[in-house]
């Protein structure tokens, strides 16, 4: 991640969506997660300074499955997945991390 660059992400605070204790079970769970994803990046969109929407699933969660692949998801250690939002894609920022960060652990109860 370069953060020589003063627009960068690292140089100044933005804003995220984090999807919190997410659980699925039985049929549907594909397009249930679909459905949910689109929502929060629409939503994400309508915020300002929102660039990217996270969720923490544990390894093996079934629901890690069902997360739509697409371009501009990222998954980090089979743990984190964040997907950057399109209404700032035409920015030259680069958001989301390529190389191992280790374990991550994040309390809700901080932001």
């Amino acid at each position: 991640m370069s953060v020589s660059d003063d627009d960068s992400s690292l140089g100044r605070p933005f804003g995220f969506l984090f999807i919190y204790a997410l659980h699925g079970e039985e049929e549907n769970l594909e397009e249930l997660m679909e459905s949910m994803w689109k929502f929060t990046s629409r939503l994400g969109e309508s915020i300002k300074d929102c660039r990217v929407v996270v969720t923490e699933l544990g390894l093996g969660d079934p629901l890690a499955n069902h997360v739509p692949q697409t371009a501009s998801m990222s998954c980090i250690y089979d743990l984190w997945f964040t997907r950057k939002l399109s209404s700032h894609s035409e920015q030259k920022v680069e958001l989301l991390m390529k190389k191992p960060v280790g374990n991550v652990f994040v309390d809700p109860r901080d932001f």
